[in-house]
Formats: C-alpha cells, sequence, structure tokens
C-alpha cells in the first residue's frame, strides 16, 4: 500500500481503494522539488488558532507546528506529484475574437470562435450559441465580468462535447449577467444586453446573450444556465422557447455554479421542436462527474414524442402565479392556457399558496448557496464526488483575494447580507430551507397527482426600461431579481419549467411558464407543442 493511501486513509480522505501505479508520477527520485506547500511558521498557526478561537502557548504551539508540517508535507506535497485526471477535448477550438460592435448591436456576443464538431449528427448544420459561464477549451471565458477577466478553460463542458458530437457548430460565446447573479440585463460587462424588440429595455437575464441571438436568428439553438429563472427569465422577455429541465437530467460539468442545489442548464430555442432536439442531445448520466444526476438516468427522444396530442391532459392555472400581475400579461397568458382546450385539454384555475409561500426558502438557498459557493466551497461543492475544476477554482480563489472591487453590485449585496447572516447564525437558516423545500416538494407532488401540468406567467410585468448611469446602487438592486417570483420555486423543487411566448402587448413579448411532474420533461414539451400549434396558425 503506498505511504499517500495510508496517510490519506488516516485522515479519512481517500476510499479503501489502490490507484494504479500508472497513473502517479515516479516518487523515487532523489532530486529537488519545489514543495506545493511550504512549511507553516509558527505565527501562521498561531495566527489560525486565534482565528478559530483556540488559545494554544507556546510550548504546545511549537508541537502543533511540527505536526502540520509533518501533514502538509506527507500528504498535500505527495498528493502534489500524482498527475490530474482532466476532462476530454475531443474538438479544438480557437481563442477566438472580440465581434465588433457593428457586428454586435445588441451588446449580446462576447466573443467569435469557429469550434466545429462532428460532420454528421442530430444536430448536423444547427450553429449554437454558449452561455459565457460555460467551458470551450482554449477560448476565455469571463461570466461578463472583469472578475474574471483572463481565464480560459482547458476544457470543454461536458454538454458543449456533447453538442460538438451531435453535428452542431459554435458560433461563440454570448453574454450573461455579471457572474450570471441578476434577472436584468444592465450588470453585464462591458455594456447591458439589449431586448431585441426594445432596445431601450431589459433583455432578461442570466442568459441574456443565449436569449438574444437565438431571437434574432443569429443562432439557432443556445446553451443558456437557470439558478433563479435565468433561462426563462430572458426567454419570456425576448420571445422564444426556453426549458429549465428537471433537476439532474441535463450535466452541469465544466459550467461555472452559482449553487448545485439550485442550478441547471438548458436549451433556449425558436420552436418547441429544437428545444426538444437539444434536450435529448445534452441530457444524460456523466459518469459520475455530475453528482446530482441520478445513476439509472434514461433519456427518451424528445423530439419523437412532440404529437401534439394532449386530449384529456388537465392543466391548472395557479392563481397566486398570476396575483399582481400586469392585466394584460395576465389576459395574454390566460388566453394562451385556455386555447388548450381547442386540443381537448382542461383548463381550470386553482388556488395554490404554496407557490407564494416557497419563495422565501427558495431565496435562502440561491443566497447561502451561492455564498457557500464563492467563499467556501470553491466552485465545486466539498463533501461530495464528481469532477472538481481546479482549474476554475485556483483563478477564481486568486481573484477573490485581488479583485473584490470588480465584482458586480449583485454579487456585493449578496455577501454583504449572506455574511451578516452566517456569522451571527452559522448555517441554521439555510439547513432549515432545505427541510422545509422537501414538504413543499411533496405538496406539488400531491397537486401533480390531480394535474398534468401547471401554468402561469414566467414574469408578472413586461420587460422594462434599462437603468440609466446615474440610478443610486439601491434602485439597482431593486430591479436586478424582482422578476423572478414565478421561476425560482421550480429551482427549489427539481421540477422541470418551460417559457414560451404567449402573445404580444404593446410590441412586447409575454411568457408563458409551463410546469410538469419530475422527469415528465416530454409533457412539458408536448404542451408547449400544441400551443406552440395553435399559436402559429392563428398568424
Amino acid at each position: 500500500m503506498s505511504k499517500l493511501l495510508r496517510i490519506c486513509r488516516a485522515l479519512r480522505c481517500l476510499p479503501n481503494q489502490r490507484r494504479s501505479s500508472a497513473t502517479r508520477h515516479s516518487r523515487s527520485s532523489s532530486l529537488y522539488r519545489s514543495p506545493a506547500i511550504s512549511p507553516a511558521s509558527l505565527a501562521e498557526v498561531q495566527a489560525v488558532a486565534r482565528k478559530h478561537n483556540m488559545n494554544i502557548d507556546d510550548e504546545e504551539l511549537e508541537q502543533y507546528t511540527e505536526h502540520v508540517n509533518k501533514y502538509i508535507q506527507e500528504a498535500y506535497n505527495t498528493i502534489d506529484l500524482f498527475p490530474e485526471p482532466g476532462l476530454p477535448v475531443k474538438y479544438l477550438s480557437s481563442p477566438g475574437y472580440l465581434p465588433s460592435q457593428k457586428d454586435n448591436p445588441y451588446n449580446a456576443w462576447v466573443r467569435i470562435t469557429d469550434t466545429k464538431g462532428s460532420p454528421t449528427g442530430k444536430l448536423s448544420g444547427k450553429t449554437v450559441a454558449v452561455k459565457d459561464n460555460a467551458a470551450i477549451a482554449g477560448v476565455p471565458m469571463t461570466i461578463s465580468s472583469q472578475f474574471m477577466s483572463g481565464y480560459v478553460s482547458p476544457y470543454h463542458a461536458t454538454v458543449v462535447s456533447r453538442l460538438l458530437d451531435a453535428g452542431a457548430f459554435i458560433k461563440g460565446k454570448v453574454a450573461a449577467e455579471s457572474m450570471c447573479f441578476s434577472g436584468s440585463s444592465f450588470t453585464s460587462y462591458p455594456a447591458p444586453v439589449l431586448n431585441p424588440h426594445d432596445k431601450e429595455r431589459s433583455a432578461g437575464g442570466s442568459s441574456s446573450g443565449s436569449a438574444v441571438t437565438v431571437a434574432v436568428g443569429d443562432v439557432d439553438l443556445a446553451i443558456g444556465t437557470d439558478t433563479g429563472g435565468s433561462i426563462r427569465l430572458p426567454a419570456s422577455w425576448c420571445g422564444i422557447v426556453g426549458l429549465k429541465p428537471t433537476h439532474g437530467l441535463v450535466p452541469h460539468t465544466g459550467i461555472f455554479p452559482l449553487d448545485r442545489f439550485m442550478d441547471y442548464n438548458g436549451p433556449m430555442t425558436r420552436t418547441v421542436k429544437d428545444c426538444a432536439l437539444m434536450l435529448e442531445v445534452i441530457a444524460g448520466y456523466d459518469n459520475g462527474l455530475d453528482p446530482a444526476q441520478p445513476v439509472n438516468l434514461t433519456v427518451p427522444n424528445y423530439s419523437e414524442l412532440l404529437s401534439g396530442n394532449i386530449s384529456g391532459k388537465r392543466v391548472a392555472l395557479i392563481k397566486e402565479g398570476f396575483d399582481g400581475s400586469e392585466p394584460d400579461v395576465a389576459e395574454t397568458v390566460r388566453k394562451a392556457a385556455k386555447s388548450l382546450e381547442s386540443l381537448g385539454a382542461t383548463v381550470e384555475e386553482i388556488s395554490f399558496p404554496a407557490h407564494i409561500d416557497i419563495g422565501g426558502p427558495a431565496a435562502i438557498l440561491l443566497c447561502e448557496g451561492s455564498y457557500d459557493t464563492f467563499i467556501s466551497g470553491g466552485l465545486s461543492p466539498l463533501n461530495s464526488r464528481g469532477y472538481k475544476d481546479t482549474f476554475a477554482h485556483d483563478f477564481h480563489f486568486n481573484a477573490r483575494k485581488a479583485k473584490a472591487d470588480q465584482l458586480p453590485i449583485s454579487k456585493k449585496n449578496l455577501i454583504l447580507g449572506t455574511a451578516f447572516v452566517r456569522e451571527k447564525f452559522g448555517c441554521h437558516f439555510y439547513s432549515k430551507a432545505v427541510n422545509i423545500v422537501r414538504s413543499f416538494v411533496a405538496e406539488y407532488d400531491r397537486l401533480f397527482e390531480k394535474y398534468d401540468v401547471l401554468v402561469m406567467p414566467t414574469i408578472k410585468f413586461k420587460a422594462p426600461k434599462l437603468p440609466k448611469t446615474e440610478t443610486p446602487v439601491g434602485d439597482l438592486l431593486n430591479q436586478h431579481l424582482t422578476m423572478a417570483t414565478n421561476t425560482e420555486p421550480y429551482n427549489a423543487t427539481g421540477h422541470p419549467a418551460l417559457s414560451i411566448n404567449a402573445g404580444f402587448s404593446e410590441g412586447l413579448p409575454v411568457g408563458m411558464m409551463i410546469v410538469g411532474r419530475h422527469f415528465e420533461d416530454a409533457t412539458v414539451l408536448n404542451v408547449a407543442y400544441a400551443f406552440e400549434t395553435i399559436r402559429d396558425a392563428e398568424k
């Protein structure tokens, strides 16, 4: 048994198994190697002790320091000799180039690339935009922020590899809200993303560039991510289709996370058929690299299940999802939902107070989980299996110490508020929120025993005007997440939810959200397809 395994097993760091000698560097050389971690000084260990409220006298401090350094040498400096397995890169990409303003009238593109995949496949001939928090090997990934400027991933996100395997052509990276923490489109660096229906208005976020490039026809498909509504919100305000799949259906490997409890990624397209086709390409088990995925995950051919036959389907309009909506938004969505009756569906409006009550726990999960990802757990959750991105972690760790002033206002607000609560109460409220959400999931599941899908406006109001330069920080903070009241609950419960354009009012798109049972994404897509057929026949 190797010395490293004995040490780490004693420290409960590794499972009881051997590693192949072929996977490690030779450690028999007597040549000097620069250590990964230099020995700790007495002063450094004393500082750590004080930080953790421990009083240690000088004699004991020397002994502790000796053992700390022994641990560092035998564990950390030894593990540094092992080569780290990475993710495969089958298709190469150039670093690309920055788009000109002429070619980027909505500020939606971050970088233009020419990443070609397989010459054949389900997506052959389809063009794709990738949100700037999903890795493309060799292409800079800034997450539309100054904070991450300079980071280049050495590998593809799993969904990127799957798109390329299916024959897609990736045209480039597109803008997100800065660090993906806003539902509007004004925090994106270096410029706000503009709504294609009115350039003075928000495009929605945080997958703003994904929605805009699909809406204006720059690409056929786009990858978006969704931690509180960030696929569905811009899909609503830009008038396209956006699906947040069931939790764990699509792997998040290689995508910059906010909180793995609430994180999703999924397709953004102009049609439901393209949405279904893209989903069947990117969904599926990732060989244990994403711990959120069930092992027995199966993926149907979603596009082949789009019949438009919804006869006998039971549709519930959630009253609380309409309450407080602009009257024209509520009317547009009700009319769209009622049109499903013409195809044999039953549509009725019901009251479901849990839709409102879950808002507080869901917000705590989003904010405290994102805080942990940023401050404590690196970019991959600790105490879990799966792929750990040490490249992104190291860059982010150093940026956090050197570039915190360059974080967007939304992220600064998150850190200040959550750090205040954590200092006083630890993880009490986060833990309580996790426990409470389980009871809400059970309530939703009981509702789904009676209804096949739930329907409500994706957002209760039409796209607002973008803020001006002189807008105070407080007013900006009031605008960056107010649109997510209907979308965020389903990040917490894990149910699939899709936004589709229900119509227009005052020249602006209005989104209708369709929510389904866990892993019944096919039903959600088929109901959306049925509505799309009705809607387009009226044009």
